[in-house]
């Protein structure tokens, strides 16, 4: 066993293709099939089920992943922190909602780092299933993992199974965010869900890779990625979207209000995940604590 071989098994984990894989690691597709398998006949059982469709970790091959995900975490934070040349480079990999305090945060981080040669530096923004995938395979050392509250006992579950740590970050009601030119921004008094969906298009973030759900005919919605959503709120003035609350300062500077919305309904919460036993960088240290600052000027810290 060596470290070239698990890199490339977590790869093919990763793309679940033999072909694919061959591609992103600039290898031909023999070599690293014959890798594959000499990995597999060193620790003694299969690691992929292989089809037609592609491969697909075993149960034992999943729990062999992981480890071996956390080993070569481990060490390619050994050769960005301690290689030649290193210096200060430091590095922030981070997934989160698509959410203004989130974003706002971020653009406070970066205002307080100086990125110095070799500093890396990885911000995206997700749903649950996206961002819970991308600790658990290492892409991120963080995430924001925004949880629906009917769904919250089948993401626990899902966090249980990848042995990801976490904790609870924020719970808030869900606010309406919409233009100052919405025909409902000036009207006084709470507004209703019903009142926003019969004035103009929800903006909704499917998740990467999935089919949206289908929804009822009389509701009104538009698919988009996670970072086309203010601007097109912009662009389409009927137009909607559920977030967080947001600063002031935010939300003024793109031209948008948030509205609270009656009934308020079931409380949404944030959590923090990260690998277990894993230990937070300088810069994720400052990255969370500039989420911290900006989630309690809009509520109490949980």
């Amino acid at each position: 066993m060596n470290l070239l071989h698990l890199r490339y098994a977590v790869e093919v984990a990763k793309t679940g293709s033999i072909t694919q894989a061959a591609d992103n690691l600039y290898m031909g597709q023999p070599n690293l099939s014959r890798a594959v398998r000499e990995l597999e006949e060193s620790i003694g059982f299969p690691i992929f089920l292989r089809s037609p469709k592609g491969m697909t970790p075993t149960s034992k091959g999943e729990e062999f992943l992981r480890q071996a995900r956390s080993i070569l975490s481990q060490i390619d934070e050994l050769e960005t922190r301690f290689s030649p040349g290193a210096g200060d480079a430091q590095q922030l990999r981070v997934c989160v909602p698509p959410a203004g305090y989130c974003l706002e945060a971020f653009a406070r981080f970066l205002g307080s780092v100086c990125l110095s040669p070799g500093s890396q530096v990885t911000y995206q923004q997700a749903g649950p299933l996206q961002t819970l995938r991308g600790v658990a395979e290492q892409s991120y050392s963080l995430g924001l993992l925004r949880v629906p509250p009917r769904r919250e006992a089948y993401f626990l579950e899902l966090l249980g199974e990848e042995e990801l740590s976490w904790e609870p970050f924020w719970e808030f009601q869900q606010q309406a965010t919409l233009s100052t030119g919405h025909p409902l921004a000036s009207s006084g008094g709470p507004l209703t869900w019903e009142a926003l969906e019969q004035s103009g298009p929800e903006l909704l973030c499917p998740e990467e890779g999935s089919i949206a759900p289908p929804l009822p005919p009389e509701q009104r919605a538009l698919l988009c990625s996670p970072d086309a959503r203010l601007d097109l709120l912009s662009l389409l003035p009927g137009a909607f979207c559920r977030d967080s609350p947001a600063p002031e300062e935010f939300l003024r500077r793109r031209g948008l209000v948030q509205r609270c919305c009656s009934p308020p309904g079931e409380p949404w919460r944030d959590l923090l995940i990260y690998p277990q036993h894993s230990r937070p960088t300088l810069w994720e240290e400052q990255f969370l604590s500039s989420l911290r600052r900006v989630r309690d000027t809009l509520s109490p810290a949980p």
